[in-house]
């Protein structure tokens, strides 16, 4: 009995020392992070307003504040979270060039700080930050192009305006296989051999220049354009010249021009990692050898050169795409000079292939001439994972968000991802990049080097529409790859390169309706264009999402029920702060304190805008 009620007294002595355990624990210092040195956590703004940027734990807590010089304080909002981590952010005018600063962090009756010298629990041993103003660094990301419609054209497959420059069959070899030439309604030749063409072209563009205004576009980004012997292009002849099948560099003027009469830019595709075999640097060296003056524009193995060998660094094991050597200042200054003459033209945007092969510091190089000759110039670089290391106001603007892509299939396609579950991933995009960045961010779910996400949908349109109200009230930079909006499909790479559809009855009016739709309600509300995110609503068992945008005091929250039944949600007026009427910009409605129940069809949405 004795060792009974001793083992009792045992028990409860743990249980109530794991309380105490716990509860020191509801507060992980350790998890308290802001590193000054790194645009994640801190940076300018070009109108002169610091932000500041803090980690906590994923629990959360009850209150974060920002110390300035000791004594003022300033509450911080919740910024966002992910997978592991919430963040917290302010931002400000300071008042003075150097001043110091520290964190302070409260959950219950607990009470962390956070300085230079780490996270501590007294206020006493705490040491400060001191910052200069003067010397953190800028961030800024083209104004234009935040939250700004793109489509994505591959010119050769999207409308043939002027079949005077179409290929002829077997005009010539693209690496060994004859020219061919197929009608509109046929689809790419497979396996891909580049070789295979359909006529379209720029005039092509131009002629559809008035379609693109209609459905809302703000940039075209084109695959390249540039001289080359294949359809795609990503094997260079000469970067200064536009294609002969394409038209000309006058063509391209005009083109550039039209365009922005109508509000919409151009971004080309900048292919620098590697040019193709004709191109002439390349021609001088199979034909001269070492003697060539431009045997260091590439890393030869052995001589003579021979595309059929491969004696050469190239492209993920494609002879035909020799890489540029750029420990070559000859060859820097050369893909330098072909930046500066297509910005010259009035090209508002670059998207660099392949940057992982390129060393860094041309990159940074480069961002530093294209932003010298036009600040609001966009550099998007072609990363797909994190890229990070290469967004840091000194290489690129913006990614090809793959990362997005993968987990808009998991939720809108899969349906494997919960909403809650979907709410923090999304997060890792809105904590891993500064926030200029997450505005600008290509967001895209199909493209030329992927099956469109019709086709990982097998077809099935009611599991896009709800994916088309997300895109078009969320952040970034939305995309659309020519066609998306007509319904288009395609499997992987060339499947995926088709021409465009543009009979009307093979085109899907009603997703194309809901394109534009969506599109004209996110131009008109600088909400949806620029503002900020915050999820208010997940609903597992029902997959419901609903996230808010605000900006300068307007309030639109977006509701997505991604699931096949219809459910009702109940709009919590006071839990979302909303004292007046909210309106239902894409159905229609109007819904108040007594009028709260918000019918959602099924595999569709809701946008409300806030009164």
């Amino acid at each position: 009995m004795r060792k009974i009620v001793i083992g009792i007294i045992f028990v409860m002595f743990f249980i109530l020392m794991a309380g105490d355990i716990f509860a020191a624990s509801k507060l992980k210092i350790k998890h308290l992070v802001h590193e000054p040195d790194n645009v994640r956590f801190c940076y300018m703004t070009k109108d002169g307003e610091l932000n500041l940027r803090l980690q906590v734990q994923r629990q959360g807590v009850d209150r974060a504040e920002l110390i300035l010089d000791g004594r003022e304080k300033l509450p911080m909002k919740f910024y966002a979270e992910n997978n592991f981590y919430q963040f917290y952010a302010i931002q400000f005018k300071p008042e003075k060039e150097e001043f110091t600063y520290y964190f302070k962090v409260t959950v219950g009756e607990e009470v962390a700080y956070l300085g230079q010298n780490g996270a501590v629990t007294s206020v006493d041993e705490i040491e400060p930050f001191v910052i200069y103003t003067n010397s953190v660094q800028t961030f800024a990301t083209p104004d234009w192009a935040k939250g700004a419609v793109i489509y994505q054209i591959f010119p050769e497959r999207f409308y043939n305006g002027d079949p005077s420059n179409d290929p002829k069959p077997g005009e010539w070899d693209v690496y060994g296989n004859p020219v061919v030439v197929r009608s509109w309604d046929q689809y790419p030749v497979n396996p891909p051999r580049g070789s295979d063409f359909f006529g379209g072209d720029l005039q092509g563009v131009l002629d559809k220049l008035d379609y693109l205004e209609e459905l809302g576009v703000q940039a075209i980004y084109f695959n390249p354009i540039h001289e080359s012997i294949s359809n795609h292009k990503y094997d260079a002849t000469d970067y200064l010249k536009v294609d002969d099948n394409f038209g000309t560099n006058e063509l391209f003027k005009k083109l550039v021009k039209e365009a922005k009469k109508r509000g919409i830019y151009i971004i080309i595709d900048g292919v620098f990692n590697h040019t193709g075999t004709e191109f002439w640097a390349f021609q001088d060296i199979i034909k001269n050898g070492e003697d060539s003056p431009y045997v260091d524009w590439y890393r030869i193995y052995s001589f003579p050169v021979s595309p059929e060998k491969g004696n050469y660094d190239c492209w993920n094991g494609f002879s035909s795409l020799p890489e540029l050597n750029y420990k070559n200042p000859e060859v820097r200054e050369y893909i330098l000079d072909v930046v500066r003459y297509w910005l010259s033209l009035g090209v508002k945007g670059i998207r660099l292939d392949a940057p992982k092969e390129v060393p860094h510091e041309f990159w940074q190089e480069l961002y530093r001439v294209a932003k010298e000759i036009d600040p609001e110039v966009l550099i998007i670089g072609e990363i797909w994972d994190d890229a990070s290391p290469w967004i840091n106001n000194k290489e690129f603007d913006s990614t090809m968000n793959y990362v997005y892509r993968k987990l808009m299939i998991k939720f809108f396609i899969e349906r494997i991802k919960r909403p809650s579950r979907f709410a923090k991933e999304l997060g890792m995009d809105l904590t891993r990049y500064p926030e200029p960045v997450v505005h600008v961010l290509y967001n895209m779910v199909s493209s030329h080097d992927v099956e469109r996400f019709l086709t990982l949908a097998r077809g099935n349109v009611d599991l896009i529409k709800p994916f088309v109200i997300f895109q078009f009230t969320y952040l970034g930079a939305p995309a659309i790859y020519y066609g998306d909006e007509v319904g288009m499909e395609g499997g992987k790479d060339p499947d995926c390169r088709r021409p465009m559809i543009w009979d009307p009855e093979k085109q899907n009016q009603d997703l194309l309706n809901l394109y534009k739709t969506m599109i004209k309600i996110r131009r008109s509300y600088p909400a949806l264009q620029r503002g900020s995110f915050r999820v208010v609503y997940t609903d597992d068992k029902r997959r419901i999402f609903a996230f808010e945008r605000e900006y300068e005091g307007e309030r639109i929250i977006s509701v997505i029920n991604n699931s096949d039944d219809v459910h009702t949600l109940t709009i919590p007026f006071e839990e979302w702060g909303i004292k007046g009427e909210v309106y239902d910009l894409l159905n229609g409605g109007v819904y108040n304190a007594d009028k709260t129940r918000l019918e959602l069809k099924p595999n569709f949405g809701a946008v409300l805008l806030v009164k």
